[in-house]
């Protein structure tokens, strides 16, 4: 007995159902992504000769900064520096200005004075020694040998530049100067002279209050500080020693230190070693 035929109609349909279902699915979801299909672009390949100009530049920058910094040492390594006890300065030229009054050593009217020429010796070879070779130095001596006329000793003409041989010479200068001591201190007429000579530092070993003539005093003290810190105006740094009895004479005190103040200098009260 033959089976009977079987009809498939309604899976077919149902499977065409499906497929154009999914398709209209897919062609709503096209629509609705149409506006957002442009966004999607791809990255720009990037210009590689505008890459090695910018690599370059980079590059030298970096060298000039090397350069820079070579320099900059080159410089630093040949700056100079003295530091004598509390006294720091970056002068690359210095005038000695070196007290020969009588009070240095004041023999012949007290043969029992204490004599401070060593410290004063010591002091100026130990900036001498300090100073680096091409560095320049004068050195200058002052005194009033009648209480009047001004004595001011040069070493030389003009600044020196320094080397082994100049050294030692200006240390036997100063030897030679300090055998001389006597009479009255003209600080004023002495700082005024320094203040020509071609140098970026004075450096100022006293060992006593200044004199004008016969007088001194406080007043004399302030007529000094007033006229030099006019003068110089912060041009030179002014840097003042005090050696001996200095303490003995409270206003010699005060005058080094507003001294060495007003004119970007420092103050040192040396012992007597």
């Amino acid at each position: 007995m033959r089976r009977p035929r079987r009809e498939f109609t309604i899976f077919s349909l149902a499977a065409i159902d499906l497929f154009c279902s999914a398709m209209g699915a897919f062609m709503v979801i096209s629509i609705i992504l149409i506006p957002y299909f442009g966004r999607l672009e791809s990255a720009p390949i990037p210009d590689t000769s505008v890459v090695e100009t910018k690599l370059a530049d980079q590059t030298r920058k970096t060298e000039q900064a090397k350069q820079e910094i070579e320099q900059l040492k080159k410089e630093l390594s040949k700056s100079s520096m003295l530091a004598l006890f509390g006294i720091v300065t970056h002068a690359k030229s210095i005038t000695l200005v070196v007290d020969l009054s009588g009070s240095m050593h004041n023999i012949r009217q007290n043969p029992q004075a204490q004599d401070y020429r060593p410290v004063v010796m010591s002091v100026c070879e130990t900036i001498i020694e300090g100073m680096k070779p091409g560095q320049r130095l004068q050195v200058m001596g002052f005194h009033a040998p009648d209480g009047v006329r001004v004595d001011l000793p040069k070493w030389r003409s003009t600044p020196v530049e320094l080397d082994a041989r100049e050294r030692q010479a200006a240390k036997g200068f100063v030897s030679s100067i300090l055998k001389t001591t006597d009479g009255s201190t003209p600080t004023g007429p002495a700082l005024r002279q320094a203040m020509m000579d071609d140098t970026e530092a004075i450096f100022l070993i006293t060992d006593g209050a200044p004199s004008d003539g016969q007088r001194v005093g406080e007043m004399v003290c302030r007529e000094i500080t007033t006229d030099i810190k006019s003068r110089n105006a912060g041009r030179k740094e002014i840097h003042c020693i005090a050696i001996g009895e200095y303490n003995s004479q409270p206003y010699c005190v005060d005058f080094l230190m507003q001294l060495a103040r007003e004119n970007r200098g420092q103050f040192l009260g040396m012992p007597n070693l």
